[in-house]
């Protein structure tokens, strides 16, 4: 989300097209929308940062440096709207995404082994090289997606939404297809199966 603030400096007396203006913006790093509940809520904004690199981002009561290559192993951000944050290279492994909106979000090259998606909705997304190797994306909305190239060993996808997606050269070995069943069982692929 962005926000915009204009002042107005010069005094009311001065014409229009000589009034001093100021502009500043800033991106909205992170919020919370909670009804009927008494609570202290932290809104982080980060000034002059770009949609795509969110440093200082407050996510369940944690910053984080959400970008390309950042450091997140083990991070919870179950719930987190990330939608169009580029984790390139990033490590993710064991990471809690579970219930996240990460449409249209960058995970090229990035390591999210044993990571919890569960629940999350992964629509536009690019996984191209990914390593989601024992990844659980149960129940999680896959449209869109890129997996060219990326490795989803032993991964379950199971109860997922799967539609329109790329698995171009993807690892798929013992991954539990969306209907339930394993790829193995399927000469390693789940066409027919959910996919």
């Amino acid at each position: 989300m962005r926000l915009e603030e204009t002042d107005n400096t010069a005094s009311t007396n001065t014409p229009r097209s000589r009034r001093a203006r100021t502009r500043r913006t800033w991106w909205v790093a992170g919020a919370a929308l909670l009804v009927g509940a008494t609570v202290a809520v932290v809104v982080v904004i980060v000034s002059g940062a770009s949609s795509n690199n969110l440093s200082g981002t407050l996510i369940n009561g944690t910053n984080y440096t959400i970008g390309p290559n950042a450091s997140l192993a083990g991070a919870n951000l179950a719930g987190a709207d990330l939608r169009g944050a580029n984790l390139s290279g990033a490590n993710l492994r064991g990471a809690n995404l579970a219930g996240a909106d990460l449409r249209d979000t960058t995970f090229t090259g990035a390591s999210l082994r044993g990571a919890n998606l569960a629940g999350s909705v992964l629509d536009g997304s690019t996984l191209e090289r990914a390593d989601l190797t024992g990844a659980d994306l149960t129940a999680a909305t896959i449209n869109n997606v890129n997996f060219t190239g990326a490795k989803l060993i032993g991964a379950n996808l199971n109860a997922s939404y799967l539609t329109f997606s790329v698995f171009t050269s993807a690892r798929l070995d013992g991954m539990i297809c969306p209907d339930g069943t394993n790829a193995n069982a399927h000469f390693g692929n789940c066409t027919n199966h959910g996919i």
